[in-house]
């Protein structure tokens, strides 16, 4: 599990890596609404961090609370779990 404490509007995520030339990162509430959509650049194989804005889809601030981060790469799934304290 992911616990971030806002210091700035960005902060580092950390997620699976694909070896593939696309990468995408959502972020879900808990009742499954999409919230977020990144397009991230893979490093390469393994982990890798990436800096994640907090906002929504419209660019409203992300609330305190828990959320799923859907990474996806060549059809690929991994799914964590990301705590927000402001």
């Amino acid at each position: 599990m992911q616990r971030i404490r806002d210091g700035d509007d960005r902060q580092h995520g950390v997620g699976p890596n694909h070896s593939s030339k696309f990468l995408v990162l959502s972020l879900n509430t808990k009742a499954f609404r999409k919230v977020a959509r990144r397009n991230l650049s893979p490093a390469g194989p393994g982990w890798a961090e990436w800096d994640i804005p907090l906002t929504d889809l419209k660019g409203a601030p992300l609330a305190n609370g828990l959320y799923e981060t859907v990474y996806e790469a060549e059809g690929k799934r991994e799914i964590l779990k990301l705590v927000l304290v402001r």
